[in-house]
């Protein structure tokens, strides 16, 4: 963990209203001066001749009375248990802040499609970081983030080196002569961008392993899936499910029903 002093705590202003309303200004402002002795310095020392001077302004006898009333003596000296409590939950949420911070700033500086996004989102176990310092944290992550990349890229090779070339040429005849005979048809410009992202602008940005397929899409089964699905985005999000995963696609022959199905 970093060794760094935690600048800040939280305040809850109504618990700290209602658990002070009764007391006097200057016993008010002494509980202040003290938990933020405690803050700097995480206890009060057994010893308060320090504190008499510490809460200027305060008599010796009200910096005794604040002390016995909101504060309990441990091994060393005396400690609010509710700010120990919450700068101990500050203190462990921290480092998670910063793994997941890191991976958030890593993750929107490379230009990555959603399908790539969230392989590496369901990887993420902040936990295997958080026992780090600061630096290393940052180190680390930056480590898994590269391998995790990586690794998903070689699977998208091995994805793409899985499209039979042969029927890729069967499916560009087929989308060809689709194309033609629908050029007037009201979702014919949704229909090329369908045909577009089977074969270059899907996630691995080449032939998909969609095409292998022996029953391609229809230009009406088209139509029927895009009411199904609602929009065009939330199609590619189906037709993604079989890029990322091949095996999805063992067996099956034809599309439109594939994707029907998976729409269930």
């Amino acid at each position: 963990m970093s060794k760094g002093k935690d600048p800040a705590f939280l305040f809850y202003s109504k618990d700290f209203y209602e658990g002070t309303r009764l007391m006097t200004p200057e016993e008010r402002a002494c509980y202040v001066d003290l938990l933020v002795y405690q803050h700097q310095h995480k206890i009060i020392p057994k010893d308060l001749s320090r504190m008499y001077q510490y809460c200027a302004g305060c008599s010796d006898q009200v910096v005794n009375q604040v002390v016995n009333e909101k504060f309990v003596l441990v091994e060393g000296g005396y400690i609010n248990e509710r700010l120990n409590d919450e700068i101990d939950k500050r203190s462990k949420a921290k480092p998670m802040r910063i793994a997941s911070g890191t991976l958030a700033g890593l993750i929107s500086s490379h230009k990555l499609t959603k399908p790539c996004k969230q392989y590496i989102k369901d990887g993420f176990d902040i936990s295997e970081f958080v026992e780090f310092d600061e630096d290393e944290i940052r180190k680390e992550v930056k480590e898994w983030f590269t391998k995790r990349l990586t690794k998903w890229l070689t699977i998208n090779v091995n994805v793409n080196e899985d499209v039979d070339n042969n029927k890729i040429d069967i499916s560009k005849k087929f989308y060809t002569e689709e194309m033609e005979s629908n050029k007037k048809a009201e979702q014919y410009e949704l229909y090329v961008k369908f045909i577009t992202y089977l074969f270059k602008n899907n996630p691995i940005k080449k032939p998909c392993n969609w095409l292998n397929l022996e029953h391609q899409v229809t230009y009406k089964q088209f139509t029927n899936l895009l009411k199904l699905a609602g929009s065009l985005e939330n199609l590619f999000d189906k037709v993604d499910i079989g890029i990322n995963k091949p095996s999805y696609l063992t067996g099956k022959k034809v599309m439109h029903t594939t994707l029907k199905n998976w729409m269930k």
